[in-house]
């Protein structure tokens, strides 16, 4: 019973670290402890829960979580988002793959300052666009920059799977199973 505490313990951590501890104490974390987190949950996670939890009961546990959370309005019991979660969470490979994503800090850094690039110079565009051109239709001028947002959002996807590949690939062969088989 224990092994399922920190299990599910680590996954909390993972994904909802602000709804363990307060944001005082988040903001007093430096980087050694953020490291000792890290480590002490990536030592937990590596160690499969399969004998111990079946997918129904951990994805029982999910929603009972999210249950108190604003999402609970879009997420019921037999969603496919709890059937995902709840395979990552079991999976050998998934969450240690998405753990190690922690390792490459700077990476994700470097993607984040990109992706804020990239939104504020497709503002900055629509504003500029709009004053420059004030006859243009609005529906014109909805279209073309609604084009280029999907069209950065797919690019900034991309990107973003192509430079975490290996961390990312055993949660994606599960996305395909769950949602689109």
């Amino acid at each position: 019973m224990k092994l399922l505490s920190l299990v599910l313990l680590s996954f909390s951590l993972l994904f909802s670290l602000g709804a363990l501890t307060s944001e005082t104490e988040i903001d007093q974390l430096d980087e050694a402890d953020w490291q000792k987190i890290y480590n002490e949950n990536l030592k937990v996670v590596e160690v499969s829960p399969k004998p111990f939890l079946s997918e129904k009961h951990i994805k029982k546990i999910f929603y009972q979580r999210i249950k108190q959370s604003p999402a609970a309005d879009f997420i019921d019991e037999d969603s496919l988002v709890l059937t995902f979660m709840a395979q990552v969470f079991l999976d050998e490979k998934a969450l240690p793959q998405l753990m190690k994503l922690m390792e490459r800090r700077d990476e994700l850094k470097r993607y984040l300052w990109i992706s804020l690039a990239i939104f504020i110079l497709l503002f900055l565009y629509g504003f500029l666009r709009r004053y420059l051109r004030p006859k243009e239709s609005w529906l014109k001028r909805f279209l073309v920059l609604t084009a280029l947002r999907m069209l950065a959002l797919v690019g900034l996807l991309y990107y973003f799977y192509h430079q975490f590949s290996a961390e990312l690939a055993p949660t994606w062969s599960i996305a395909k199973k769950v949602f689109w088989s």
